[in-house]
C-alpha cells in the first residue's frame, strides 16, 4: 500500500458496556444507600446465583455498610474485655477483614464458634461463612478457616 497511514480510515475501539447491575449499585452507593446497593446485588443474584462476582460484590456492600456507624477502638475494646460478647466479636472481625486482616478476623470467630452454643453459635458461624464470600473459591485463607471451623464445630 502507498500513501500515507494517516488516510487509513482509523480502526475504533469497542466502547465498553456499563455494566447495569454495577451502575445501579453504584448509584446506590454514592448516596449512602448501602442497603438499596446490597438489594441490587440480590436481585442479580436471583437470576444468576453462580455469579461469584456478584457474591463478591454483594460481601463487600454489606461489610462497608454494617461498618459505617462502628466506633472502632470501643467495640475492640469491648471484645477483648468481654469475649462471650458475640457482637462485638462480630463487629471486630468485620473490621479486620476490611483492614485486610483475613486470618485474624477468621480465627476470631472461629474462637467464637467454640465459646458459644445454639443461636448465637449459629449467628457467628453463618456471619464466618459469609465473609468468606469476600476472597476467591480457593483462598489457602478460606480453606485453612472451614478446617479451623470444622474442628470447632465437631
Amino acid at each position: 500500500m502507498d500513501g500515507d497511514p494517516s488516510d487509513l480510515p482509523e480502526e475504533s475501539e469497542p466502547v465498553p458496556q456499563e455494566d447495569p447491575v454495577a451502575a445501579r449499585a453504584q448509584a446506590a452507593l454514592e448516596s449512602g444507600d448501602f442497603e438499596a446497593a446490597a438489594a441490587v446485588f440480590e436481585k442479580a443474584l436471583e437470576d444468576d446465583p453462580r455469579n461469584v462476582d456478584l457474591r463478591a460484590n454483594l460481601a463487600q456492600v454489606r461489610l462497608v455498610g454494617r461498618l459505617q456507624d462502628v466506633d472502632g477502638p470501643a467495640v475492640r475494646r469491648t471484645a477483648d474485655e468481654d469475649p462471650a460478647n458475640v457482637d462485638a466479636q462480630i463487629t471486630v472481625a468485620d473490621i479486620e477483614v476490611y483492614g485486610g486482616e483475613y486470618e485474624a478476623a477468621f480465627d476470631r470467630l472461629v474462637e467464637t464458634v467454640r465459646r458459644t452454643s445454639d443461636d448465637d453459635r449459629d449467628r457467628v458461624r453463618g456471619h464466618l461463612i459469609s465473609l468468606f464470600d469476600l476472597l476467591p473459591a480457593g483462598d489457602p485463607r478460606v480453606n485453612a478457616a472451614r478446617r479451623k471451623l470444622t474442628s470447632a464445630l465437631f
